[in-house]
Formats: C-alpha cells, sequence, structure tokens
C-alpha cells in the first residue's frame, strides 16, 4: 500500500518482487497531527522502492491503537521496520514500547535516527510533525533506513537491553516479596 501523493488516499503500488525480497516492508502510522508528514515519508518509499502498510486509518483514530498496530506488525514478523507520527512522537513511543523485544526511540534530526538504528537497533521510529522541521523528515527517513546496527560496537548493550526486556515481562513480584528482595519503602 502507498499514499498517493496527491490526495493523501491509501492506494497500492506494483513492487519489482526480485527488488522486493531485498528490501524491508515499512509499517507506518500517523494520527491527525501527524497526517501532514505522510506525503513527504511515502515519498522517501516510493522513491526507494519500498513497500509499506499504511495503519493510519481515518481521522478518527488515536495514537495508541495506531502505534500499537504498528508495534505488533513489527513484533509478528510482517514488517522489519516501523515510522510513526503524531504530535510529538512521544506517545506513539511510549505504546510501542510496550511490545515485547520492539526498540522505538523518539527522533528529531538525522543524527538521532542513525543513532537509533546503529546503536540502539531502534526497529521503529517516531516523530512529532509539531516539533519536527518538515523540510528535515525526508532527510531523517533516509538516514534511519540507511543505517545498520552496528553489533560490534552496541551488541553486548542491546543484549543487556533484552534481558532486562525479557526479566520485566514477567508478573511483578508481591509487595512483601520484593521488599524483602529490595530493601523496605521509607516514607
Amino acid at each position: 500500500m502507498a499514499w498517493d501523493r496527491d490526495s493523501l488516499s491509501p492506494t497500492w503500488t506494483s513492487v519489482d518482487v526480485e527488488k522486493a525480497s531485498k528490501m524491508p516492508v515499512i509499517a507506518f502510522g500517523a494520527d491527525s497531527w501527524g497526517m501532514p508528514l505522510a506525503p513527504t515519508i511515502s515519498a522517501v518509499f516510493l522513491d526507494r522502492g519500498l513497500e509499506w502498510v499504511d495503519f493510519s486509518g481515518g481521522p478518527s483514530r488515536t495514537y495508541p491503537d495506531i502505534a500499537a498496530d504498528v508495534a505488533g506488525a513489527i513484533q509478528s514478523g510482517r514488517c522489519e521496520r516501523g515510522i510513526l507520527v503524531c504530535g510529538t512522537g512521544l506517545g506513539m513511543a511510549i505504546v510501542a514500547n510496550k511490545f515485547h523485544r520492539v526498540r522505538a526511540a523518539t527522533v528529531h534530526d538525522p543524527y538521532s535516527a542513525v543513532r537509533a538504528r546503529a546503536s540502539n537497533d531502534a526497529q521503529i521510529i517516531t516523530m512529532g510533525a509539531l516539533v519536527v522541521d518538515a523540510a528535515v523528515v525526508a532527510a531523517i527517513v533516509t538516514c534511519w533506513l540507511d543505517a545498520e546496527f552496528d553489533p560490534h560496537r552496541s551488541g553486548a548493550k542491546l543484549a543487556r537491553v533484552r534481558s532486562i526486556d525479557d526479566a520485566e515481562r514477567r508478573p511483578a513480584p508481591a509487595r512483601a516479596d520484593h521488599e524483602a528482595r529490595h530493601g523496605q519503602r521509607r516514607t
């Protein structure tokens, strides 16, 4: 699915099958605040010959549901990467990071986009249409798509992030057990 640049309507695009098998499928979602950046982002996808799935929906869809759909697509393996856009990018990142083994980072410039991928292996970036200069959006998306995780530099740190993610997904211990292991609460 792609955006028709003129109408902002989702449309299907033909994809070169051989080329597409080597390219990641991108999950995209924008709420009503983020929608003004959708044409710029979709233009990057079109220029690169990428396939993407749009989870935006209509104006009645809110950021929690859109972010959950995109994060779910990453978690299930349906899509390899995702881009979420709302007013600040913060709420979308909070929701996406609730999904086990999904890493979302809010980015504001090309450098933070590269570091989100190269250092943190972020599968999702979030942006805020109210805080990111629209003129920089294409560069942010391009830099993030071009960046790859560097396991030599950040592999051990990412392994630690994964172990924390795995541990924190377990049910919380009973309060008495928690206090016995971590000290008494002081008032």
